[in-house]
């Protein structure tokens, strides 16, 4: 299913709108030279046309020694923002992040994210994002069942193939994802409709 740039500008539009961008609030968009282009693009476009302040900050690409490969999602610890305290205090600046270059698991994300700024990250194909648009009614059935994980002691899984897991739970909090950042200080995934938590190691 193709998307072209005009569906994938309105399709920004409206999850920036689900992420309460209006003319009031500034958006940068962090990137680097391997984020998709277009993503860049549309967000900017769709962030201008909500009347929001938009500015880019881009980043050079960083790939750790001790890294198992290119996946940025299967290491913790320093990115290419570590150290660079301008860049940070820009993000910091900024009411929302779209973030299309995937700084995940990072000291310097729990840092933007305390000062109330809220993050989105856009990395996926833009037919991806299209499947996957978020709605209100998304973010009411995860935090439905947000609250009946929290509440939740054990958790057991069986299935016909013989599957049969069983889990304590409490010690860690259950972690929603909706598809757009609406709360300050919130960090959120564009595409997602899910929530997880760990099990208690005690």
């Amino acid at each position: 299913m193709p998307v072209s740039d005009c569906e994938l500008t309105q399709m920004f539009e409206h999850v920036l709108q689900l992420s309460r961008v209006d003319a009031t609030q500034s958006v940068a968009v962090l990137k680097s030279h391997y984020s998709d282009p277009r993503t860049v693009r549309a967000a900017m476009d769709a962030a201008q046309r909500l009347g929001a302040k938009v500015y880019a900050v881009e980043l050079p690409s960083f790939n750790h020694p001790t890294a198992m490969g290119n996946d940025m999602t299967a290491y913790c610890g320093d990115t290419a923002l570590t150290g660079n305290i301008a860049a940070q205090r820009a993000l910091e600046a900024a009411d929302l992040v779209v973030d299309t270059m995937m700084l995940l698991h990072s000291p310097e994300q729990e840092q933007i994210l305390k000062t109330g700024t809220r993050i989105l990250l856009a990395v996926e194909p833009p037919e991806v994002l299209a499947r996957m648009l978020p709605t209100l009614a998304d973010k009411e059935r995860v935090m439905a069942a947000g609250k009946l994980l929290e509440q939740a002691r054990s958790m057991h899984v069986r299935s016909k193939a013989g599957s049969d897991f069983k889990a304590f739970l409490g010690q860690y909090p259950a972690v929603t994802e909706y598809g757009f950042a609406d709360e300050p200080g919130r960090w959120d995934h564009w595409p997602s409709g899910f929530l997880f938590s760990w099990p208690n190691e005690e």
